[in-house]
């Protein structure tokens, strides 16, 4: 379960891309490095003649380098759009950028900013940068983990209303930013069942510093099957609740994938 894989066959279905800070650490729980340098990238694509041109591309990197005094440095992008002849029905996206301990100490500075967009939800753009105060409360031998985090951050957001429902003509309505300082909070766990299973889970709770009852509340979580000796099955759910959107978009949105991975 701790190999990588290559993936040959997907199966994805997908709702709504999050508005929220991601989750930096390894997507199977397993955040420790190992080895100095870790590199994952992927670019897909494919073009369709239909009545317009249907275009679809997708690109993911995953960047992970370790210093001396066992700090490391995470740099993950993900970028994914979608075309109808000149109208997008996708183009969402970030990059991101964090920098802690390689979890060797029970608590450490970890360090972190983000750029962020998603065209359809009417986020032009989403800067931000903050530090959290990381607890390892639970590292066992790279699998069953625990690890606490509480910080600040900063936040600047760009959104247009092309995202609200109630709007016909968006174009018609002015942009809309917002700048915060938000109390960020976090507990991420993993944990593996046996040989063909395991889990983890992060939940963030991000409260701005100047109305702390309306929070962004967003989890994410994955389930890694190992089904025959070189196949696996990936599912990750995303969900975020924001009690006060910067416009009336829903509250509530979410994201579920299901992947096919064949191991070579």
């Amino acid at each position: 379960m701790r190999n990588l894989f290559l993936t040959l066959i997907g199966c994805v279905i997908s709702f709504k891309s999050m508005a929220q800070v991601l989750d930096a650490d390894r997507a199977d729980g397993s955040d420790t490095l190992k080895k100095k340098v870790n590199c994952i990238i992927g670019i897909s694509g494919s073009a369709d003649k239909q009545k317009k041109d249907l275009i679809d591309g997708s690109t993911v990197i995953d960047f992970t380098y370790l210093f001396p005094k066992e700090r490391i440095l995470i740099f993950k992008g993900n970028s994914d759009f979608t075309t109808n002849g000149s109208e997008f029905l996708q183009n969402s996206g970030y990059l991101h950028l964090r920098y802690r301990d390689n979890d060797t100490r029970s608590f450490s500075p970890e360090f972190f900013s983000q750029y962020q967009w998603n065209g359809l939800l009417g986020m032009k753009s989403r800067n931000l940068i903050g530090c959290n105060l990381r607890w390892m409360v639970l590292d066992k031998s790279y699998k069953n983990d625990l690890f606490l985090g509480l910080g600040l951050m900063y936040e600047n957001e760009n959104w247009n209303y092309k995202g609200v429902k109630s709007i016909p003509d968006y174009t018609l309505y002015s942009d809309t930013s917002v700048q915060k300082v938000r109390i960020n909070q976090y507990v991420k766990c993993a944990f593996v069942f046996n040989d063909n299973i395991d889990f983890v889970i992060a939940n963030f709770i991000q409260s701005d510093i100047k109305d702390l009852l309306s929070p962004r509340v967003s989890t994410n979580a994955a389930v890694n099957l190992k089904m025959l000796k070189h196949v696996g099955l990936s599912i990750n759910f995303e969900s975020m609740y924001d009690f006060k959107p910067v416009v009336p978009i829903d509250k509530f949105i979410y994201s579920l994938k299901m992947q096919l991975n064949i191991k070579l």
